[in-house]
């Protein structure tokens, strides 16, 4: 939950916007707070941990919702938000992730006892090639932007 608000504020950062991530995690932090002064006395050190983790998720959706908002509002998103939601957006990136983590699994599975050069050598190269094969076979429009920033798409 934590690496999705950030990723989350940083839309926000973009659409210079920088008030509204600052007030989502100001309430969140008092969220926090509260549920910690509940689950201490109860449940320690884990309700600590637990109340943490509850107000993260809290910040990470509320940061989601009203990006998905914010992008529906903006003139030049708006048609492009009603065909491909965030959602579906995030749901494939999930699916590329898993690809590469299931091929990273199976090479700390198939070769444990290699070195550890080969292990990152191959980590990086093979799980790279990995993603950006889900990525292609999921049809991700993202994948048109990223190609064009790098000068490597046909024209």
């Amino acid at each position: 939950a934590y690496s999705t608000s950030k990723v989350f504020a940083n839309g926000f950062y973009a659409l210079q916007m920088p008030r509204v991530p600052v007030k989502i995690a100001a309430v969140c932090m008092i969220l926090n707070i509260i549920l910690n002064l509940l689950s201490m006395w109860t449940l320690g050190v884990l309700g600590l941990a637990l109340a943490t983790a509850i107000a993260s998720w809290v910040n990470s959706a509320w940061l989601y919702i009203a990006l998905e908002r914010q992008l529906r509002l903006q003139e030049n998103f708006a048609q492009d938000a009603e065909d491909h939601p965030l959602s579906v957006t995030i749901l494939k990136t999930i699916c590329a992730c898993a690809a590469m983590a299931a091929y990273l699994y199976a090479l700390k599975t198939v070769w444990p006892h290699s070195s550890a050069a080969a292990h990152v050598v191959l980590g990086i190269l093979g799980g790279s090639l990995v993603f950006i094969l889900a990525v292609r076979l999921l049809k991700m429009k993202e994948q048109s932007l990223i190609l064009d920033l790098l000068g490597l798409r046909r024209k």
